[in-house]
């Protein structure tokens, strides 16, 4: 009876998340032709809390912030260094910091609507050719610091279910390293409810803001920080709240497929 009761709860909340979006870029893409970005980042919070709320009231995903207070406030820059397990991750980080931006594969920008307010927002067009994580990091670090504005990095750079092991990008390590901006790791276990797949399950989700990494490390110690905070805590969350996951193994991590 519960496998079919969240069966249908999922089937209605797949239904509302996308015809939340559709409205919201439907409304909010005229708004990119304003000179300022203000008003299409208030439609992206408006979006952030609807969609959090269909999770909780339709799906039955309760939400959990931690340590938000480590967050310096609106308007300096940083990298938040997020796990990523489903769409839920982008919304949550939204409502740590509205001035949020990101890095996103080009094709994203070809997407009708959604090119458009990427660009409005100053999000970061990259091609996820391998080896190219040091490519245009100071491009990158500069606009972050000129706008002022939160930077958010998948270091998986795709979805990854509850666990499974991939290999991480080094591109953060590069971008912080040329203008020494701030690296906020983020920990969470929203795969555990909001799944990669159509059928979710209810359960509550922790996100948590994590020491922010030491600044002045070398590669290799900056990517044994980013793996204890964003891969190896999340694990910790996740079994917290009931995960059962098998043990952190070297030799299982898979490298990003495109």
């Amino acid at each position: 009876m519960r496998r079919f009761l969240n069966g249908i709860r999922s089937i209605l909340f797949n239904i509302l998340f996308y015809l939340e979006m559709t409205i919201f870029a439907i409304l909010v893409t005229p708004l990119c032709l304003l000179p300022s970005e203000k008003a299409v980042r208030t439609g992206i919070t408006v979006l952030s809390k609807v969609v959090l709320f269909t999770a909780r009231w339709v799906m039955g995903i309760t939400l959990e912030f931690r340590g938000v207070e480590k967050l310096p406030p609106i308007g300096e820059p940083i990298i938040l260094l997020s796990k990523h397990m489903s769409y839920m991750d982008p919304y949550m980080a939204f409502r740590l910091r509205a001035d949020l931006t990101a890095m996103a594969k080009k094709e994203l920008f070809m997407v009708p609507l959604l090119g458009t307010i990427f660009k409005k927002i100053h999000v970061l067009r990259i091609d996820r050719d391998a080896g190219n994580a040091h490519k245009g990091t100071d491009v990158v670090a500069d606009q972050v610091v000129t706008h002022g504005q939160a930077l958010l990095i998948y270091p998986e750079a795709t979805r990854v279910p509850p666990g499974e092991q991939r290999r991480l990008k080094s591109g953060a390590f590069y971008i912080q390293e040329g203008r020494d901006l701030p690296v906020y790791p983020l920990a969470m276990n929203s795969g555990c409810s909001w799944t990669r797949k159509f059928w979710h399950t209810p359960g509550h989700v922790v996100v948590e803001v994590c020491d922010p990494i030491p600044r002045g490390l070398k590669r290799k110690e900056f990517m044994a920080a980013m793996h204890a905070s964003v891969v190896q805590y999340s694990d910790t969350i996740m079994r917290e709240n009931g995960a059962i996951l098998p043990p952190f193994d070297a030799q299982k991590i898979v490298t990003h497929k495109k």
